[in-house]
């Protein structure tokens, strides 16, 4: 059980964070998944030097800092739609009674074989 003192004296003391942030490594897929980008448009993007480079892990394995993936990401500008959207629905009040149609050849179909059964 907690005493007094020990609820007193964490008042005192300011919240501390769980665990100090840490800079994750992304693999390929990730940094694919996360900026929507294909293999191909991202070593071209490191090559014009437009795109984060990756880190060595080993002679064979490359990652990219999330740190560095997020900071692109927030620079890239936010997309403008080339058209107004669509006005939404009128309501239902407004529309006109549904007019009536002729069956379907299914519909037929389906009368048809009905009424064929003994």
């Amino acid at each position: 059980m907690h005493s007094s003192t020990d609820i007193r004296d964490a008042k005192d003391i300011a919240a501390q964070p769980l665990r100090p942030y840490r800079d994750r490594l992304l693999r390929l897929a990730d940094v694919k998944h996360m900026t929507g980008l294909g293999r191909s448009s991202i070593y071209a993007g490191i090559q014009a030097k437009s795109f984060p480079a990756a880190v060595n892990l080993t002679a064979h394995a490359v990652a990219w800092r999330e740190s560095d993936i997020d900071a692109w990401i927030a620079t890239r500008p936010a997309a403008v739609l080339p058209f107004e959207p669509p006005a939404p629905p009128a309501p239902a009040s407004a529309k006109a009674a549904p007019s009536a149609k002729a069956p379907s050849r299914r519909a037929k179909a389906s009368t048809t074989a009905a009424r064929s059964r003994p």
